[in-house]
């Protein structure tokens, strides 16, 4: 094996390791995780373009514009609130009491 091949080795472990901590902060609600999984999302859509997986890079397109929505949609709930979107009810008093 030459040495370019150890480098995408590497590179490409450490992408997968960016992803696995995204999720994790994700889970945890840290919008950090946000950004870990998008740079390695968008390192897989270049690193499949390079080596001429156009299909596949195409799937990572449409990962990478999942992710974003989701930070979107998340910085924008958690501007308005933690219960935007929830129907709270009050409870009345029963006048007979």
């Amino acid at each position: 094996m030459d040495f370019h091949h150890w480098v995408f080795e590497i590179t490409d472990m450490m992408a997968i390791i960016c992803v696995h901590i995204g999720s994790y902060l994700k889970i945890k609600k840290r919008s950090i995780g946000y950004a870990f999984s998008m740079t390695a999302i968008l390192y897989f859509t270049l690193r499949s373009a390079h080596i001429g997986l156009i299909s596949q890079g195409a799937g990572h397109i449409v990962s990478f514009s999942l992710a974003a929505y989701g930070f979107w949609k998340w910085r924008r709930d958690e501007r308005k609130g933690p219960f935007h979107g929830m129907k709270l009810y009050r409870l009345r008093k029963n006048e007979n009491d």
